[in-house]
């Protein structure tokens, strides 16, 4: 074979046959995964033959059967392996992997968040501000599933960070409580001493021997019913400290 395919005969001392027989091509197959690895890396295959690859993806992302193959037919087994078969040409593939999406659901009484995603990535890393309504205080505890977090309540910031499935967030603000300060002239007031955001409370008020009980009574930052016949003011709607 001084020339690739040509067979030279010579000597002859009979009747000669020649039988043949031609070998498939080989081509070369090149395999690389974006955020992962692919096995084997780099390999041969035979024209009609195949050849079977295992992609794995970094931490934090999966293969979604996504990937391009060029020179060959590719498609994924049963068990999720990367088939390679009928070659024409020498063989690049590349497969894909993309980043764990998951869930994200922020919920809750008397709250609001921003910013307020659906989605956290896993590995990621969010920080979401909750605001109260007027009138309520965020908890001091808050409910979180499926994610690791660090939940600072006087400022409301919510750290979220390594989620495992898709996250649900609860958080409920409670009623404020307001302080309820009497102030009676020739008189007692008895009863409540504070109220909460929401809430209706009443205060029993007595004139002291000689006076009568007034036809109106002042309050401050709340809405005040008087009844005279009883002497019982009732207070609802707090905005801040009553007088």
């Amino acid at each position: 074979q001084t020339i690739p395919g040509t067979l030279f005969l010579f000597n002859p001392t009979g009747n000669i046959a020649i039988q043949v027989t031609a070998d498939y091509k080989t081509y070369t197959l090149t395999a690389t995964a974006e955020n992962g690895t692919i096995s084997p890396a780099s390999t041969t295959i035979q024209m009609h033959g195949f050849a079977t690859l295992t992609v794995t993806p970094s931490t934090n992302y999966k293969w979604n059967k996504k990937f391009t193959v060029d020179g060959a037919t590719g498609s994924v087994t049963p068990i999720g392996n990367l088939l390679i078969s009928n070659p024409s040409k020498n063989v690049t593939v590349t497969a894909t992997c993309d980043r764990i999406i998951y869930s994200l659901s922020l919920g809750g009484t008397n709250v609001s968040f921003a910013p307020s995603p659906t989605q956290i990535a896993a590995g990621a890393t969010l920080a979401i501000t909750c605001y109260a309504t007027t009138g309520y205080d965020k908890p001091q505890s808050i409910t979180v599933t499926n994610c690791e977090y660090d939940w600072k309540y006087l400022t409301g910031v919510l750290t979220l960070y390594n989620p495992t499935g898709d996250v649900t967030v609860t958080i409920n603000a409670t009623p404020h409580s307001y302080s309820i300060t009497p102030a009676i002239i020739n008189g007692t007031a008895s009863g409540a001493n504070f109220i909460q955001t929401g809430k209706t409370v009443a205060l029993t008020i007595a004139a002291n021997e000689g006076y009568n009980l007034p036809d109106a009574v002042t309050t401050t930052n709340a809405r005040g019913l008087w009844n005279k016949t009883t002497g019982t003011l009732t207070i609802s709607n707090p905005t801040a400290n009553v007088i």
